[in-house]
């Protein structure tokens, strides 16, 4: 006997069990399609281009300030800090001039946390402690 035959015997086949498998099929998938969905509409961290433009502006801090405000909407102060880390590895000026650039991170992950110690607890060493 067939290995095929065998299941069939030992499960026979209902129309509920038919329709509660595909059901929980259906909700995974409808799951993995909607979380997908979102984490493809998620913004981008800052560009490197986008966090230069800002330091030659004149208003350089509230412009940085508006780049992170939207970042950290959607991404942890972590991830920000993160990108910093990185970018300074690749780009020389922005190592040279980080500091504002983690400040900003800093004054946004205040304004979300409300207060000194969350705030301090969610930065790290990243570029002499800006954050």
């Amino acid at each position: 006997m067939s290995s095929d035959k065998k299941l069939s015997m030992d499960f026979p086949q209902s129309p509920f069990i038919s329709s509660f498998v595909f059901s929980m099929a259906a909700t995974i998938l409808g799951q993995d399609e909607t979380q997908s969905r979102a984490l493809s509409s998620t913004p981008a961290l800052p560009s490197l281009e986008a966090i230069k433009s800002c330091l030659k502006a004149g208003g350089s801090a509230e412009c940085l300030d508006n780049l992170f405000r939207a970042a950290l909407r959607t991404h942890t102060t972590a991830e920000a800090l993160q990108l910093i880390e990185r970018l300074e590895t690749e780009d020389a000026d922005l190592r040279r001039a980080c500091h504002p650039v983690v400040h900003a991170i800093g004054r946004e992950t205040f304004r979300l946390k409300g207060n000194i110690h969350d705030s301090f607890a969610a930065c790290d060493q990243t570029c002499h402690s800006g954050c």
